[in-house]
């Protein structure tokens, strides 16, 4: 599974595991009650806590499966 989170300082791309929509939608929430906003540490923060990897640039073209946009907290399933 991929995820991509935008934000406006830069998107990143994680992978791990497929998870249903609901499990991730819950681990987004809880990252965000508890990241450090003065650090900015989200995408880290979700990687040490659940096991995703960044992915690296060669493999930053793949397609993700969601897209998180931390600016409206929103999960969602691109189209193609």
């Amino acid at each position: 599974m991929i995820i991509e989170i935008e934000h406006y300082k830069g998107d990143i791309r994680l992978c791990d595991a497929k998870y249903p929509r609901s499990e991730l939608a819950a681990k987004f929430a809880g990252i965000k009650r508890i990241y450090d906003k003065t650090e900015d540490n989200f995408a880290e923060l979700f990687c040490r806590m659940y096991g995703f990897e960044k992915l690296s640039e060669n493999a930053a073209n793949a397609l993700p499966d969601y897209v998180y946009d931390r600016d409206t907290g929103k999960l969602c399933t691109p189209e193609y």
